[in-house]
């Protein structure tokens, strides 16, 4: 995900009826991670080497291995960033995720909006927390990730 470990957890004032929101601010690139914000991109390339020359040099994004067939990045500035996945190349594009406060009551929050969960919580493998896939009722699909 974004980053390993969180240093500061804040909670905001509950704004326009939204509910309370939790923030985690990564070590040293003061990237903000609130419940509802972006927090992950993945999609799948041909070739890792290639996709790390070509987006590091059109981007400046920063890439570090993670399984055989996985490598992270970090985009500058902010500190968000995801993960290249070698393998055919999807036409549906890119998984975005979201980061939430907790997996269950958002999946339960979802059901209830009329919403589907399309995969059950996963652990992601190194300790980098948890996600799960959620559908809207009109059929676009998201993924939802938190640390616990």
């Amino acid at each position: 995900m974004a980053t390993k470990t969180a240093t500061k957890k804040t909670t905001a004032k509950k704004t326009n009826g939204a509910a309370k929101k939790t923030e985690k601010k990564a070590e040293g690139n003061g990237f903000k991670m609130v419940h509802g914000g972006l927090c992950h991109i993945e999609f799948h390339v041909a070739d890792l080497k290639k996709a790390e020359k070509f987006y590091s040099a059109l981007f400046g994004w920063q890439f570090h291995p993670h399984q055989p067939k996985e490598m992270y990045f970090q985009m500058p500035g902010n500190g968000m960033g995801g993960c290249v996945l070698e393998g055919k190349p999807s036409k549906s594009g890119s998984t975005f995720y979201v980061m939430v406060d907790g997996i269950e009551t958002t999946v339960a929050k979802a059901k209830k909006l009329g919403g589907k969960e399309i995969q059950k919580k996963t652990a992601i493998a190194g300790n980098h927390g948890y996600y799960a896939r959620l559908r809207s009722p009109e059929g676009s699909e998201c993924a939802i990730w938190c640390m616990s």
